[in-house]
């Protein structure tokens, strides 16, 4: 039953307001923190869909200036898919980086990712899909994909954060790779937002 929701989501064009709805939501939360808002940034993902509207860059900029946020607390985090038109993808990106937002691309390594692709397109960040991590404590192959990709984020002057950290020996492994952020049930769960102002 799900699936068949999320198809008619999908198709009748519905997935570009949630996306809206869940910025403007994150927005006004972390706002409402106050002082306490400028010492974090926060991802909000969004889907292709809202990705290459037009309206997305004039959109996102108003659910953070009426929140009362520094532009460059919220991380739009876009899937490696988003950006397999690249030119549609430039305008899009050149569109939200006039404005002072920041983007990410989620789950790097995992699609369609090339280095032509960060080449070519104006991103702020990289989040080192959960499944490199996941392998990290046997697989050789992860660790060196993880250290590569590491290496890459900090050859380029993007920022490299590694998804899914789970144990602590998958902390080490990062952290001797070079990884400076993380993210995981290692560090917290998700909790409501009153629990994560005061954490």
């Amino acid at each position: 039953v799900s699936l068949i929701v999320f198809g008619l989501v999908i198709a009748i064009g519905l997935i570009a307001d949630i996306d809206r709805w869940v910025l403007e939501e994150t927005c006004r939360t972390v706002g409402a923190w106050g002082a306490d808002a400028d010492r974090i940034f926060v991802g909000v993902n969004c889907s292709d869909q809202a990705f290459l509207r037009p309206s997305l860059a004039e959109e996102t900029r108003a659910a953070v200036d009426a929140a009362g946020l520094a532009p460059g607390c919220v991380v739009l985090e876009l899937t490696e898919r988003a950006f397999v038109d690249t030119d549609a993808a430039r305008g899009a990106l050149d569109a939200l980086r006039a404005r002072g937002l920041q983007l990410s691309v989620d789950d790097f390594g995992a699609g369609y990712s090339s280095l032509g692709m960060l080449a070519a397109l104006p991103v702020d960040g990289l989040k080192i899909d959960r499944s490199f991590v996941g392998d990290l404590e046997t697989s050789r192959e992860a660790r060196a994909v993880v250290r590569a990709v590491i290496r890459l984020s900090d050859d380029l002057g993007l920022q490299a954060i590694a998804e899914g950290v789970e144990t602590p020996a998958q902390l080490r492994s990062l952290r001797d790779a070079g990884a400076r952020l993380a993210q995981g049930y290692l560090f917290a769960r998700p909790v409501p937002p009153e629990e994560a102002r005061a954490m």
